[in-house]
């Protein structure tokens, strides 16, 4: 018997929780659904005796099927499905039978995205091999106060050690 679990699943972006998308408990309904339904890598799917091809994080969409599922009415889930397109953060993709189904797409680019940073930097790929400036200039400082403090110190406070247990 293995120990695996046979199941792997996508987790769903923080974007959705920091931009505030899941203050509404009817917008994480649908988000939760239809994470559920998409999945990471390409996919054939075989939807109404058709073979589908499916992009990363694409999913077949049918308004009353989320209805069914989330318990949301399909006014609710329309208005979700136009928000997010409006936002930019889910598309239709191109689909060879329309009006069957609707495909629809996360657009995960937003995701990996932070909106915060208006100016995003690169993240090396080494660490440095010399410390930089600041590093140097704290540890100069450092032995210049420990090479004072050593001077300073008077030698009356000194104990010595060396001969244990010795009457003196």
């Amino acid at each position: 018997m293995s120990s695996e679990i046979p199941f792997y699943f996508d987790p769903i972006p923080k974007y959705f929780r920091s931009t505030g998308w899941f203050q509404d408990s009817k917008t994480t309904a649908f988000v939760v659904w239809s994470f559920g339904r998409c999945y990471r890598d390409e996919r054939e799917v075989i939807h109404d005796n058709q073979k589908i091809s499916l992009t990363p994080f694409s999913f077949i969409f049918g308004r009353r099927q989320c209805a069914l599922e989330t318990s949301l009415t399909e006014d609710e889930i329309r208005t979700r499905v136009k928000r997010f397109e409006k936002a930019g953060l889910l598309e239709k993709s191109p689909n060879k039978t329309p009006n069957r189904f609707t495909i629809l797409r996360w657009v995960i680019e937003l995701f990996s995205e932070s909106i915060t940073q208006q100016n995003p930097q690169q993240i090396p790929k080494s660490c440095p091999i010399k410390p930089h400036n600041k590093e140097l200039r704290y540890l100069r400082r450092k032995e210049n106060i420990t090479l004072h403090d050593d001077l300073d110190f008077p030698l009356e406070n000194i104990i010595d050690f060396s001969n244990k247990g010795q009457a003196q």
